[in-house]
């Protein structure tokens, strides 16, 4: 699109279960919760579920969509990719290849970190994976002290399970959704952080209800990402300069809370 060889980009990932095979495989490897729950960043975090689902976005250049009357959800700043290479396990993922993906993210989008409130984090559900993960969006992010501005930080996989293949596309969407009307997510059954991640020495906060956007300036917000093969991603949006109505009171209903009930669609 920056080359200008399209116009319009329709991209999507999708992610089905078609064969207990790997199910079994990733039971046997201790990667799926017992309990079938997805629990990021809590003590009861034991493994994640398997989901299934599609994410389809419709992408312009942003002039144009602003020549075409469009009303877009977000605004893509940037985006970054970085392997790090050897890890100790397959499902351990790499502290320092986080932080070097934010950071570029950050200097692609010329924004100051502290600017960034709300990240949707990858989120897997592992205790120590979880960990590693908190401690470097703190560290990229410049929330290394409590005094520090508040980051806000969540994961869908709560709510909709681990997408694999299309988990990136999954939480992506849910940024969108939340920059596009000014509201950072709640996270359903977080009622105890996990004691390995330094809650008192950061900002880093997880919501529990659907909070308006901190009225400080942009609305920005970046998508963190990691794979069995050690790459790491992130990216960063924003919301566009006419946002969408604030997201109604979530909707009350007896069954599993789900994150699109907080939203509307067109």
């Amino acid at each position: 699109m920056r080359a200008g060889e399209c116009d319009v980009a329709v991209v999507g990932a999708s992610h089905l279960l078609l064969s207990p095979v790997t199910t079994g495989v990733f039971a046997g490897a201790g990667l799926l919760s017992p309990a079938g729950a997805c629990r990021p960043f809590t003590a009861r975090a034991d493994g994640y579920v398997r989901g299934e689902g599609a994410v389809v976005l419709v992408l312009k250049r942003e002039h144009d969509a602003k020549k075409d009357g469009d009303k877009p959800y977000a605004v893509i700043r940037s985006s970054a990719v970085h392997q790090h290479g050897g890890r100790s396990a397959l499902s351990s993922p790499s502290a320092a290849g986080q932080r070097q993906a934010v950071r570029d993210c950050l200097r692609a989008a010329e924004v100051d970190p502290a600017e960034v409130k709300y990240v949707e984090a990858h989120g897997s559900a592992d205790k120590v994976t979880d960990t590693v993960e908190a401690d470097a969006l703190a560290t990229a992010y410049e929330r290394q002290s409590s005094d520090a501005p508040p980051l806000y930080l969540g994961s869908g996989k709560v709510n909709v399970g681990y997408l694999e293949t299309a988990a990136g596309a999954a939480g992506l969407i849910r940024a969108v959704l939340a920059v596009g009307h000014g509201t950072v997510p709640p996270q359903p059954d977080f009622t105890d952080p996990a004691q390995d991640i330094p809650w008192q020495r950061t900002s880093l906060t997880v919501p529990t209800e659907a909070t308006p956007w901190p009225d400080t300036g942009r609305v920005l917000a970046g998508v963190n990402a990691f794979g069995f093969t050690g790459t790491n991603a992130h990216v960063l949006i924003e919301a566009p300069a006419e946002p969408r109505p604030p997201a109604p009171e979530r909707i009350q209903h007896t069954g599993k809370p789900h994150w699109l009930d907080a939203y509307t669609w067109d």
